[in-house]
């Protein structure tokens, strides 16, 4: 069978060998889960979204999906076997892979699907709808909404405003450290009293979570660099300026993101607070002129008559890749992602390895403790300077929050 993609799926195929388009979810089980009821449950969300057993072509932008559905999905590794990271051909299929590593008593799920199928938020949907299937609900009358067009229908309604983008870059200030280029895994946890604090000072100040980190992540990036002045693209979920009322029987797992490039200008003496507020006002008033759109008309547009090749071409034009960037996951809904009986001791979702001078930080949060993370090839000096970014960050809003709970 073969499934279209949606003009939002080629934003992933822009540097598709340097920048791989893949996600993961790292899940730690209290006790071992069934394996045959997970192949099951993984074979029970191909009736939903096919696009994950297929082959995506670069060329017609779409999915190739075998007759078949016994891809091998589901691996298993004992401990001392784990991979730790997934060796997924997603030009040959499929976008899906689960490694299952076994503990003496519990399970850790890896779960990496592909950014070509879906977004962050689209990844969420997924685990949910995966865990649903385990429990054993029916899942198969679910359909699944790919597409932007009734997002864009409401929007215009409101005028789009075309701003251009300055050409601010971080990269040239934050080169790779020479030495052995090797893989790393960088993640930092805030406990749940400090992030509970975080929050309760976001909301005291109408600061959105995700503010309050882009902020404190463009900070410790002047701390390492130096460079005053950054440009960091942020995500906006669409979904949230959909007009139509989905039923609890249609899901979105896709690409439904758009992104602001967000400028922060950052002087010696600067507070964290005014930083913060600066962030904000920026963010507030990108998003009242709809800036998150960029491209994403046109291309809606394009795909009409255009091959996937121009499409990329006017994008690289227009949305220029960034070498610093964020991605922001939200929430991981303990109530939806359960796997029967058995407790989820902790979840964070993380992006592709990325290699220096690419960084790219992920959040995530799961029963109210927030996880910074990367995924980097790079040297050890560069995983160092990594993890200083993360130290800063948590000591940057730990403080703040603090702060903020005593004024």
């Amino acid at each position: 069978m073969i499934y279209r993609g949606e003009p939002l799926d080629i934003l992933s195929t822009l540097d598709f060998q340097g920048r791989y388009p893949l996600m993961e979810a790292v899940v730690h089980l209290a006790h071992r889960l069934n394996i045959p009821r997970l192949k099951a449950a993984v074979t029970a969300t191909a009736s939903v979204v096919p696009e994950i057993y297929g082959g995506y072509s670069l060329k017609r932008n779409r999915f190739d999906t075998p007759k078949r559905d016994d891809l091998t999905v589901v691996q298993e590794y004992a401990s001392f076997q784990d991979p730790e990271r997934a060796s997924l051909d997603l030009l040959a299929g499929p976008q899906l892979q689960v490694q299952v590593i076994h503990h003496d008593d519990a399970d850790v799920l890896r779960i990496f699907i592909s950014h070509l199928v879906t977004d962050g938020v689209g990844f969420k949907n997924y685990l949910y709808l995966l865990a649903a299937a385990y429990n054993g609900d029916d899942i198969s009358t679910i359909r699944n909404d790919r597409s932007v067009r009734s997002i864009l229908a409401g929007l215009k309604k409101r005028s789009h405003v075309e701003v251009d983008q300055e050409e601010t870059e971080i990269a040239s200030d934050w080169q790779p450290i020479p030495g052995g280029v090797h893989y790393h895994n960088g993640k930092i946890t805030i406990g749940q009293r400090s992030f509970k604090r975080i929050e309760q000072a976001s909301q005291t100040h109408d600061f959105s979570v995700e503010e309050v980190v882009l902020a404190a992540y463009a900070k410790a990036i002047n701390v390492l660099t130096g460079k005053q002045r950054l440009q960091i693209p942020f995500p906006v979920n669409l979904r949230q300026f959909n007009p139509a009322r989905f039923s609890d029987q249609t899901v979105q797992i896709a690409n439904l993101t758009g992104q602001l490039l967000v400028s922060v200008q950052i002087h010696i003496y600067d507070t964290f607070d005014t930083i913060l507020q600066r962030v904000h006002d920026t963010i507030e008033t990108m998003i009242d002129q709809q800036q998150y759109l960029n491209v994403i008309p046109a291309l809606q547009r394009l795909s009409r008559w255009a091959t996937p090749d121009m499409m990329r071409r006017m994008i690289a034009r227009n949305q220029p890749l960034r070498h610093v960037s964020f991605e922001a996951f939200g929430e991981v809904d303990a109530n939806r992602f359960m796997f029967d009986q058995i407790p989820v001791a902790g979840v964070y979702l993380t992006d592709s390895f990325r290699t220096m001078p690419d960084f790219r930080l992920t959040m995530s949060s799961f029963n109210d403790s927030c996880t910074l993370s990367f995924r980097m090839l790079g040297s050890e000096q560069d995983y160092q300077q990594g993890l200083k970014v993360l130290n800063n960050m948590e000591s940057t809003l730990t403080m703040w929050a603090q702060k903020i709970s005593q004024d």
